[in-house]
């Protein structure tokens, strides 16, 4: 796998977890939940370019405002979303460029559509992460070949939802492990901690030194 392509993947990898960012319910209102992320397709980098792949997401989160970071490529992608516009923006500094794509509502369900009609399945299967206990859901799209299945767990335990705008319909719980597969990149994303804990508003704001383009510009400069 080429850094080229591995980049164009990043990108979509980016765009699709713009769907996953959480919002909070009365209960909990601001905290932090951690990920550990793991590449399923290792075995094709080599040690220079595994070494530059991210091994944590975190999101912080505040009322209807979250913020996902991740460090790869010796950079850092931070994903800033608005629950009430449904607006995104990801900063991402990278191979010495510092962008921050708006992503908006319209933008979101495009990109979501592309993937076609889906069910999802449930099963009676159950296990606990991070101390919750979660339930098995498989996400399976009409056509296969825009994208294979997604299996999630999610669990009702936890006072924190996934978007209602970008989550799946018919999970009616928060995520607590899923699976990215884009463009020949596998990602496994399985939470190890969820804290509660106070989050400064200018979390929500985008870093300085960032060029604000379009999620159209982006896609055009990584040959997508």
């Amino acid at each position: 796998m080429n850094m080229k392509k591995i980049i164009q993947s990043i990108a979509v990898v980016v765009l699709f977890l713009n769907f996953q960012q959480v919002n909070a319910q009365e209960k909990i209102k601001e905290g932090k939940v951690t990920f550990e992320i793991k590449i399923e397709n290792e075995e094709e980098m080599n040690d220079q370019m595994l070494a530059m792949m991210p091994k944590e997401m975190v999101v912080y989160f505040k009322g209807d405002n979250s913020r996902g970071e991740m460090d790869m490529m010796g950079g850092k992608v931070i994903t800033i979303t608005d629950g009430k516009s449904g607006e995104t923006i990801s900063c991402m500094d990278l191979m010495g460029k510092k962008q921050a794509i708006k992503t908006t509502k319209e933008d979101a369900d495009k990109e979501r559509a592309k993937m076609g009609d889906y069910e999802v399945k449930h099963s009676d299967e159950t296990k606990e992460i991070a101390g919750y206990k979660c339930k098995k859901a498989t996400v399976i799209f009409k056509d296969a070949e825009k994208s294979g299945p997604i299996e999630i767990w999610f669990t009702k335990e936890l006072e924190v939802k996934n978007s209602e705008k970008y989550s799946w319909k018919g999970i009616d719980g928060y995520m607590m492990e899923f699976s990215v597969n884009q463009k020949g990149m596998g990602m496994k994303f399985t939470c190890t901690d969820v804290k509660k804990q106070d989050v400064k508003d200018d979390m929500f704001k985008i870093p300085e030194g960032y060029t604000v383009i379009t999620q159209e510009e982006m896609m055009k400069q990584y040959g997508r």
